[in-house]
């Protein structure tokens, strides 16, 4: 598919490219994620969006790219339900309990929509190269977040699957973003799970 678009739109016509990619193009076993960390992908979702950033790079002078590398994002309207905030905020809703996996003492990087619109709209005006990972200054366990929803959400009933994995983390610790934007702070995780509910 980016493939295509290079034929149709070669480099001469294009003032500057953003390509949304993926904290998925790190590895897992990787605790603390920074733009130094090493991509290596370790599903085929990742290294599809690693792929692209490649293609995009062999197409386009390197002062012509941002790629920007997304953690997970939650916020109103969100279609995709996956792990976290976003699935547990629906499922308290509808069903009045959320389901975590072992102790849900992992810890998961979470964007609120607001934070990322803000994030991409910066890189745009200002036509940044480079590539950045767009995450909260904060990381929080699975355990904790279904706690908040349960404040606003009392009848909520928290149950657990046990497995047999130990708890992991991943954490985001001095990234560009914040080191430009020295004052710029995330919106709270209460704050954006509450703007949800209400």
């Amino acid at each position: 598919m980016i493939k295509n678009f290079f034929i149709y739109f070669p480099k001469d016509f294009i003032n500057h490219f953003f390509y949304i990619s993926s904290d998925a193009v790190y590895n897992m076993g990787e605790n603390i994620i920074s733009e130094k960390t090493i991509p290596d992908p370790q599903d085929l979702y990742g290294l599809m969006h690693l792929t692209r950033e490649k293609i995009v790079q062999t197409h386009l002078p390197k002062e012509k790219i941002t790629i920007l590398r997304l953690t997970g994002v939650y916020g109103k309207g969100d279609t995709h339900s996956s792990y976290g905030p976003n699935r547990f905020i629906k499922t308290a809703l509808k069903d009045n309990e959320i389901l975590l996996f072992g102790s849900g003492k992992d810890l998961r990087n979470h964007l609120f929509v607001e934070d990322l619109i803000f994030m991409i709209f910066f890189f745009f005006k200002k036509k940044i190269a480079g590539i950045f990972c767009l995450a909260s200054d904060k990381s929080f366990s699975f355990i904790y977040i279904a706690n908040i929803i349960k404040k606003f959400l009392p009848s909520t009933l928290i149950k657990f699957q046990p497995n047999n994995f130990k708890s992991t983390k991943r954490i985001f610790k001095n990234l560009l973003f914040f080191n430009i934007n020295k004052n710029y702070r995330c919106i709270e995780i209460k704050k954006g799970i509450e703007t949800i509910i209400k």
